[in-house]
């Protein structure tokens, strides 16, 4: 069952519409299976083959501290249940304040540090050249020879114009580049290079006559700014590097304003803006459905697990809590709310719940035997108590060895990754005794009777 809610939950990023993304929901319930079959089939052939010592025998009345400590918050969990469940309101209500204040961001420099030679060469292109993310207009006259249109041709110097003289927060349009900043710089070659002249031609046989001119003289740049049939043209739009999430509303007037200034003509948009805008944007849609996909999955095979609706609902909150809780904490600790840590949240839903089914599953077993909740409690505490603690600490190494990244994205989704893990440990260690002692606790039953559990 941990095998099956743990894929279903990475299984859940098959919905992305991100390719990348997508492949890892294939091929990590994959390997997740495997590991399951080899746990089920490998490892009962290599015990038979290599028999693990038998362990020396504890001495009578004495007890592991180990054992002792688990009891311990168990008896803490059941007697104090509505102190616990109190503490774990608290705690919600931080972790809801801390993302409701979160903002999506998504600047990939940041994750190389601003002493990597990349960031400083890309922040000496933005000031020295006014931008080094380029967003690409095409305009398509639908026409042949379109392009020699005088007016339209004054329109595009105009909107340059008018946009390099565009800011918004901290993005600003640095440099344009058109077909008209090529008529121009010809305009004023044939005019003795007189600063006057730099200016579009007026007329349509002018336009047809210095791109004439301009293929003729052995340069290739044409080719880069209009197609071949005259008919479309590139305007390139510079902008500083910047947080990509920034860029939608510099897209959204840049649009607005071509649609306003060219309504015969067909715009559309391109190149790394539109990219990072479109790729944010899906990943955005993408999150949405894989936690959707993953928390109904993961309740319906607890449900199907615990064979109650009550406990199977309730077993769904020591899962929450742990998740809430670390995109709560991002705000207070500084770390971005960005693609990497977006993740975090569908990785540790699968894999979080495997601590609550061997708790639940243990503590039913128990129940049935003895009655009680807090004997039920102590008994499951020391058996898979043990097994949940050593298995949390070697999932939560595992993902602290990110920590040791030089980029801070793969840093911070191993912090996030290894800290959640550990936390839903502490939440099931308290939270579950708890909840099982308002669910069970006056339903006590004598230990002679077996308990039906329906």
């Amino acid at each position: 069952m941990t095998s099956l809610t743990t894929s279903a939950g990475l299984l859940s990023f098959v919905t992305a519409d991100v390719a990348s993304i997508a492949h890892l929901g294939i091929v990590a319930p994959i390997g997740v299976m495997f590991a399951f079959f080899n746990t089920i089939l490998l490892l009962p052939a290599l015990l038979s083959l290599f028999p693990v010592k038998r362990p020396k025998p504890i001495p009578a009345g004495s007890t592991p501290l180990v054992d002792k400590t688990l009891t311990a918050i168990g008896n803490f969990g059941v007697r104090r249940a509505w102190y616990v469940i109190g503490a774990t309101v608290i705690l919600l209500g931080f972790s809801l304040w801390g993302i409701s204040k979160l903002r999506l961001s998504h600047n990939s420099l940041d994750w190389l540090g601003d002493e990597h030679p990349l960031n400083i060469s890309t922040k000496i292109v933005d000031k020295a050249l006014r931008g080094s993310i380029p967003l690409e207009i095409v305009i398509d006259t639908e026409k042949e020879n379109g392009l020699y249109d005088a007016q339209l041709i004054a329109k595009l110097d105009e909107s340059a114009r008018e946009l390099e003289k565009y800011k918004r927060g901290p993005i600003f349009i640095g440099k344009v580049t058109s077909i008209a900043t090529v008529l121009k710089e010809v305009n004023r070659a044939l005019n003795e290079n007189r600063e006057e002249a730099y200016v579009v031609p007026d007329t349509n046989q002018l336009i047809a006559q210095e791109l004439l001119l301009f293929e003729m003289s052995g340069s290739n740049d044409l080719e880069k700014l209009v197609s071949t049939d005259l008919r479309q043209a590139r305007f390139t739009v510079m902008t500083p590097f910047n947080d990509a999430i920034l860029y939608r509303e510099v897209l959204d007037d840049i649009r607005k304003h071509f649609d306003e200034n060219y309504p015969g003509v067909k715009i559309s948009t391109t190149g790394i803006m539109t990219l990072f805008i479109t790729t944010i944007h899906n990943i955005l849609a993408s999150m949405a459905k894989s936690y959707t996909f993953a928390l109904i999955v993961v309740t319906i095979l607890m449900l199907l697990m615990l064979g109650r609706l009550s406990i199977g609902l309730l077993s769904m909150i020591p899962n929450l809590v742990p998740i809430l809780a670390m995109f709560g904490s991002m705000n207070w600790l500084g770390i971005p709310f960005d693609i990497s840590t977006m993740m975090v949240g569908s990785f540790a839903i699968g894999l979080v719940v495997d601590n609550t089914i061997h708790f639940l599953h243990i503590f039913r077993k128990s129940y049935d035997e003895v009655g009680d909740v807090k004997t039920a409690v102590q008994m499951t505490m020391t058996s898979t108590g043990r097994a949940i603690l050593i298995t949390t600490i070697t999932l939560a190494c595992g993902f602290f060895i990110y920590t040791a990244a030089t980029m801070e994205n793969t840093f911070n989704f191993g912090i996030l990754a290894g800290s959640t893990v550990l936390l839903a440990m502490i939440v099931d260690y308290f939270l579950a005794p708890a909840l099982m002692q308002i669910l069970y606790g006056k339903k006590q039953l004598p230990k002679e009777q077996p308990a039906e559990l329906t």
